[in-house]
């Protein structure tokens, strides 16, 4: 079975750009070291949205993944998983963009529906 998830958070007040080009450069990274990480986490599908709204911008993230606890346990503990620098810089960017990166509102949304085109 694979978990379909989304996490939200709202980005401080002026750095939406900031956060896209951090980003941006995340994904310059070589791509070994993205296909390493997404192995590691066990992620099929990874989108990352900037939603716009009248109370400010905010990250969100769509996962299609193995185990949605297995990403926040190497979240947590990178170290076990062997990507700690990896997963450190990611941690470092996002403080300095978001409003509160210890909090995703992971609890947020309810899924009703995903599909998947067996042929894709």
């Amino acid at each position: 079975m694979t978990d379909v998830f989304l996490l939200k958070q709202k980005i401080k007040p002026g750095e939406t750009e900031r956060c896209k080009e951090l980003l941006a450069e995340q994904m310059n990274q070589s791509s070994s070291d993205i296909e390493e990480i997404l192995e590691v986490e066990g992620v099929f599908t990874e989108s990352i949205f900037i939603e716009r709204a009248s109370d400010g911008d905010y990250l969100v993230w769509y996962f299609e993944a193995k185990d949605a606890t297995r990403i926040s346990g190497i979240w947590d503990e990178p170290a076990k998983a062997g990507i700690e620098d990896k997963v450190d810089d990611t941690k470092s960017m996002l403080t300095d963009v978001l409003e509160n990166p210890d909090t995703w509102g992971e609890d947020d949304f309810e899924l009703l529906h995903h599909l998947v085109n067996p042929n894709r």
